[in-house]
């Protein structure tokens, strides 16, 4: 059977952001992030999950397969979803 779209992938590896928020290594470069409160911090970190959750059900929608794997606690990749 032919792809409808062969220069689309039907499938995507996603990682699950355990971690996101604000990178001292990326800040001076990224004008979106801010080094703010830790309640602040935990929204953004639900916010990204919600978003996650939200593109990976669009995409298995689509007939796009995803692999969704968890993120490590160690070491802390506050840019893994990226």
């Amino acid at each position: 059977m032919e792809k409808p779209h062969p220069q689309c992938a039907d499938a995507v590896l996603m990682v699950r952001p355990q971690a996101f928020g604000y990178n001292a290594e990326t800040a001076s470069t990224n004008t979106f992030q801010r080094d703010g409160e830790p309640q602040l911090a935990a929204s953004a970190r639900e916010l990204a999950r919600d978003e996650f959750a939200h593109l990976e059900q669009a995409l298995e929608s689509e007939g796009i397969s995803v692999c969704a794997v968890e993120d490590t606690a160690q070491p802390v990749k506050p840019d893994a979803v990226f």
